[in-house]
């Protein structure tokens, strides 16, 4: 294989660099490397020994619909001819970054054609005068530093788009494309805060995607079409389901969804009955979205659950289940509508979904069946299950402080729900904090050990932290799940519900019935009366725990020394002193001031109160400067 990649190292900005230092050499990707990692790519490229650069671009555009994808990114404005979307950004997931670099070439040397020829054709000279300036479209945007250049530049109709930001004709003759270096959040989502640095106009998500809509800026989806060997993936259909009268629904990431119908098809031929098809659900994407290669849905008796639309069923079979459902429980979701329907099939899954998709899946059909798409084989790893859940919202039940975590701010309607959130947690009689985390990690979350419990908001697909080993210290739960554990009744439904929307229009209409309830129904004096001094037992440990730490101080007895107590005496360092003043804020008990009292260290220089030294330590000079280069000791 002649076409290598070679890895540049990146400038290394506030630390001395040094040629010997292992963190400035990246060593490039060997042959081997890349067939491993282009699996995907099919046996027309892993096979092949003597491949060229240009069979390899070949094969890339192909599996990315390219020739599709410059023709959306090059649309214009019908009335003004300007582009839609002169600065384009490109967000590959860590398994497609391979690709990255020759993509990006592709598509600035297909935009720079485009653009030439719009700017050579007849509609383009009605609106310039002709020029024989020969103009290179292919050199990037240099800004021209001369001001008088600039100005004469800024007024001619000859430009191409190349004179700098300020040039009227960029607009119209000129795309920049850039590749996201990485992402803060779930590699399934846009990263629309990354996208912002450098003012793009539009975000092209590659790979797998859970198509959550976002709130500013536009989007648009290329899924790839990774190659599968169908008749492999035919016997081991037929090896796990022995019965040919076995209900099964065939279900995929985003990538392979494209050759479900197919692989539909050749099941039937082999005597299969009951196989149900899911499509991409293209609408959850949103107005601002765009998907490369869409697929139209083929089948009757469509519903739609899991973030799929589930095509093959009997529509009167759909309607006597529907004819079975309570709607007016207190307990109904409408993502959650369709389950007693799926829990008689079981689901053949092409790909591994990430923990969470994986546990959400669980609860919706009667038997999981994951395909691992590089041999076509069924996968025997550990499952997550709901039984840890239901322990973390027991946690939770009790807990007197909660974290929101807020795992992307990207999301249409994560203010909605952040929002949501806070107000039932105060209603709830708790105390709260609120953290913006891309990553979350081990580390990062045991920095705050006076929360109680977490609870996550972020890309039900691959953001949501589900714990299967026990690595966090404190438990992760879901909005759903810290829902039914401030509910004053302990309720467990056996659903898992990541879909946000849902869990909105859940709680505006559990609102709604609260208050037509108040406004019928009134209350005595006594029912409105709360008992703070009810004891509460954790039912996870069995120790007697109290939920209200934001229970007025009228309530609370608390037993404080004097302020001239001789313990407070020369105590002037401590953190938190213990007086009334300093555990109450506007007559609400300081969580804050009462955590640092429990604590053994109460301050810097609070171990030395008892000495009667007066004389401090000696300041020395260290060093100054910057990282790169410190001067002095």
């Amino acid at each position: 294989m002649s076409e290598q990649t070679e890895a540049v190292s990146a400038p290394v900005l506030s630390t001395a660099q040094d040629e010997e230092e292992l963190f400035s050499k990246v060593q490039g990707y060997t042959d081997e490397t890349l067939r491993e990692k282009r699996r995907y790519l099919g046996p027309k490229y892993c096979n092949s020994k003597n491949i060229t650069k240009e069979e390899v671009r070949d094969i890339i555009s192909e599996y990315y619909s390219l020739d599709k994808l410059t023709k959306y990114l090059n649309s214009r404005n019908a009335e003004t001819g300007n582009l839609k979307f002169p600065s384009v950004s490109l967000q590959f997931p860590d398994d497609l970054i391979c690709d990255s670099t020759i993509v990006a070439s592709i598509l600035q040397e297909s935009l720079n054609t485009l653009n030439k020829e719009f700017h050579d054709s007849e509609e383009a000279k009605e609106v310039k005068e002709p020029s024989n300036e020969e103009i290179d479209f292919t050199q990037p945007a240099k800004m021209n530093r001369d001001i008088e250049s600039v100005e004469k530049t800024i007024d001619s109709n000859t430009c191409g788009g190349n004179c700098g930001s300020k040039c009227k004709n960029k607009s119209k003759f000129h795309q920049d494309v850039w590749i996201l270096a990485d992402t803060s959040y779930s590699p399934c989502c846009i990263d629309e805060v990354a996208a912002e640095h450098i003012k793009a106009d539009i975000v092209v998500h590659f790979g797998d995607a859970c198509l959550n809509p976002v709130d500013k800026i536009n989007s648009c989806y290329v899924f790839g079409k990774p190659y599968i060997d169908l008749m492999k993936l035919k016997e081991t259909f037929q090896n796990t389901y022995i019965d040919k009268d076995e209900k099964v629904v065939l279900m995929s990431s985003t990538p392979y969804s494209y050759m479900l119908p197919e692989l539909k098809e050749i099941l039937k031929e082999e005597g299969y009955k009951n196989i149900i098809v899911s499509h991409i659900n293209y609408l959850k994407s949103g107005l601002k979205s765009k998907i490369i290669d869409e697929m139209e849905q083929t089948g009757k008796g469509g519903i739609n659950t899991a973030d799929r639309i589930l095509t093959g069923f009997n529509e009167n079979d759909i309607n006597e289940y529907l004819e079975t459902v309570d709607f007016d429980d207190e307990n109904y979701i409408e993502s959650c509508k369709y389950d007693g329907l799926t829990q008689e099939y079981s689901l053949f899954h092409l790909s591994r979904p990430h923990d969470a998709r994986l546990l959400l899946l669980s609860t919706k059909f009667n038997e999981l069946k994951i395909v691992d798409t590089d041999d076509t084989e069924i996968v025997h790893d550990q499952f997550p299950t709901l039984m840890k859940r239901y322990r973390n919202m027991q946690v939770a039940r009790t807990a007197s402080t909660i974290g929101v975590l807020v795992n992307t701010l990207s999301l249409a309607n994560t203010r909605g729900l952040l929002n949501e959130i806070t107000k039932s947690i105060v209603e709830a009689g708790k105390k709260h904090y609120m953290f913006v985390v891309g990553k979350p990690n081990v580390a990062k979350l045991a920095n705050f050990d006076v929360v109680d419990a977490w609870c996550i908001i972020g890309c039900g697909q691959s953001g949501i932290v589900v714990d299967m080993y026990g690595d966090y210290y404190k438990p992760i739960i879901t909005p759903y799940e810290l829902e039914l554990a401030l509910r004053p009744q302990v309720t467990w439904t056996g659903k898992w519900v990541t879909d946000f929307e849902s869990l909105l229009r859940n709680e505006k209409t559990n609102e709604s019935e609260k208050s037509e309830e108040n406004l019928i129904t009134e209350k005595t004096d006594e029912e409105e009366v709360e008992d703070d001094y009810a004891p509460e037992f954790d039912p996870v440990t069995g120790k007697l725990k109290m939920n209200q730490p934001l229970r007025q101080l009228r309530h609370l007895e608390l037993e404080l020394e004097s302020e001239s107590s001789s313990s407070n005496k020369g105590d002037e360092n401590a953190l938190v002193q213990r007086f009334s003043g300093t555990l109450s804020m506007g007559n609400t008990v300081s969580m804050s001031a009462m955590n640092l009292q429990s604590r053994e260290w109460t301050g810097l220089g609070s171990d030395f109160t008892n000495e009667d030294s007066t004389e401090g330590a000696l300041v020395e000079e260290g060093r100054t400067g910057i990282a790169r280069g410190y001067s002095g000791v």
